[in-house]
């Protein structure tokens, strides 16, 4: 981390990722600088999402009986016990509670962005990891576009019935490899889809 990041000890990381206990507890064991443990949004909405049906939000998670409410449903007998989410859950709303409100800390600027491309991108627009492709975000311009001039959208899966616009993405810092992968290592991209995503 000293030679890649150039950290020292008076500097401050958040250190996202999922619910793993490893990754929750890594903080402690970072000695070159301090940090703090963020999970990633779409985890532990996902996680709340299928155990209790609901999307979470910013009202439940400052909500002072949050982590002792939601301990408590975990614990329900209908729940299984054994499951890893359930396990990784009631260790972060045990031990790590407070670290879901620095989603909203103004210098907390989300989780990873492969984690942001994957989850985000991809598994809304492809259903799949790492097919984040021009076609897709043809798609997604198309859709931001007509929400903000307030059109609407005919969404079919037979292409037959629309026609499908073209966009030439042609900066050095893009290119698929193979017509299917883009290249997310560049700051520039990263900064362009994340304004495209709204995030």
């Amino acid at each position: 981390m000293k030679q890649s990041y150039s950290v020292n000890l008076d500097t401050h990381i958040y250190l996202s990722g999922d619910l793993a206990t490893y990754i929750q507890n890594a903080p402690e064991r970072i000695t070159c600088c301090s940090s703090t443990y963020v999970p990633d949004k779409f985890h532990v909405k996902k996680s709340f999402k299928s155990l209790f049906g609901i999307c979470l939000t910013q009202y439940d998670i400052f909500s002072p009986t949050f982590s002792s409410d939601y301990l408590s449903h975990l614990n329900n007998h209908n729940i299984n016990q054994k499951d890893l989410d359930v396990i990784n859950l009631k260790y972060l709303l045990r031990y790590k509670p407070d670290s879901l409100k620095n989603w909203y800390n103004h210098d907390y600027l989300g989780c990873s962005q492969e984690c942001m491309n994957s989850h985000y991108f991809a598994s809304r627009l492809d259903k799949k990891p790492n097919t984040f492709t021009n076609k897709s975000l043809d798609k997604l311009c198309t859709i931001i576009n007509a929400k903000h001039n307030n059109l609407s959208l005919n969404i079919n899966l037979n292409e037959k019935y629309y026609n499908q616009s073209s966009i030439t993405l042609s900066p050095d810092w893009l290119f698929e490899e193979n017509h299917r992968y883009i290249e997310f290592n560049n700051h520039l991209l990263r900064n362009t889809l994340r304004n495209l995503s709204g995030l």
